[in-house]
């Protein structure tokens, strides 16, 4: 913690604190710019709207480091920023009223959005035929798309499966975090030759937080969570 000898106004006494993360992968399932160099998150309470609230959830800001935050004509003390280097998010600002009643303070954050993305690489003979994808707790369909085959590193031809992937009313892909609540559920029919078929269920898995991958689209810069999913062929088939 930073403290400075003198407010933003007279009575107030600053306190400012350095902001970082004991998670290495925390920009991965927490939204933030991907900006090089990284914008600085700057956190602070000198929005009029929360001077009377018992929970303040600070206003957020974003600058590029070394450039020091502004707002509202003030701006953090030079020796303040001089102490954030580059592995730091951040900078919280607070200033407090000593004569004011206790006050908690929230510092809020989104989960950053990416695109599930499942490589179906089939290595039984025949087709994938009725897929769909369901919630497992309440078997909800959840929407999806696929996508033209891509043949991976090791020679596996494999399409993809896309879940919520820029559809009307909705953004472009799924929470990724550390722990999911989305358990999405594959079901579909395996076709062989001579007509034979049995039928699939299957849990997909949920994203790792650690891995994400960039991908240029027609809609931009995407951020996708990459997963593989394998068909062997069954002993009783």
């Amino acid at each position: 913690m930073l403290t400075s000898a003198s407010g933003y106004e007279t009575g107030k006494l600053p306190l400012y604190f350095i902001l970082n993360s004991t998670n290495p992968f925390f920009l991965n399932f927490t939204e933030h710019p991907l900006s090089r160099p990284l914008r600085k998150l700057y956190f602070h309470n000198l929005s009029a709207s929360n001077t009377n609230d018992k929970l303040q959830t600070l206003g957020s800001e974003y600058w590029t480091s070394p450039d020091p935050p502004e707002l509202q004509g003030y701006q953090a003390p030079e020796y303040v920023v001089r102490e954030i280097s580059s592995g730091h998010l951040g900078l919280v600002d607070i200033h407090l009223n000593p004569t004011s009643e206790e006050t908690d303070f929230l510092i809020s954050m989104k989960p950053r959005n990416t695109i599930w993305r499942y490589w179906l690489v089939n290595r039984e003979t025949g087709s994938l035929e009725d897929i769909e994808v369901h919630e497992k707790d309440n078997n909800t369909p959840l929407p999806f798309q696929t996508g033209t085959p891509r043949t991976l590193a090791n020679g596996d031809p494999a399409f993809p499966l896309v879940l919520n992937d820029n559809l009307q009313f909705s953004p472009p892909g799924q929470t990724c975090s550390e722990r999911h609540t989305l358990r999405p559920v594959l079901q579909f029919t395996l076709r062989r030759d001579g007509n034979k078929s049995r039928k699939v269920v299957m849990n997909l898995p949920t994203p790792d937080y650690r891995q994400i991958t960039t991908e240029s689209t027609d809609s931009g810069l995407q951020l996708f969570s990459d997963m593989y999913v394998y068909f062997f062929k069954p002993n009783f088939f």
